[in-house]
């Protein structure tokens, strides 16, 4: 349940079931995919896949619009900076760990 859900109701159009929907549609392909020997299922699996992904990049994309211009403001309204510090640091460690491309002692 979205940590927001606790202070208000969300907008029509921020949830993101509909990018997760679409990322388990691609996750379905690339595991067909791999266990497909065939050259002609692959490669129409390939389209199938290359068509899922311009579908879900494009719902993306809306998504974040949506949250970008009615989500983010409410958040800011209902919570206080030290509530979003917080929410921000759960989130940001859930992702992997990269190392920095760039190495900040080489731009000095």
């Amino acid at each position: 349940k979205p940590f927001a859900c606790e202070r208000f109701r969300y907008p029509v159009g921020t949830d993101s079931a509909c990018v997760l929907s679409h990322l388990d549609t691609m996750d379905r392909l690339v595991k067909t995919l791999t266990k497909t020997r065939s050259t002609e299922e692959r490669q129409t699996l390939v389209t199938k896949l290359y068509k899922a992904w311009l579908e879900y990049a494009s719902e993306l994309l809306r998504h974040l619009k949506a949250e970008e211009k009615q989500l983010i403001p409410l958040v800011r309204a209902y919570f206080s900076p030290q509530e979003v510090n917080l929410i921000e640091g759960r989130l940001t460690a859930l992702g992997p760990k990269v190392d920095p491309i760039i190495n900040p002692a080489e731009l000095r």
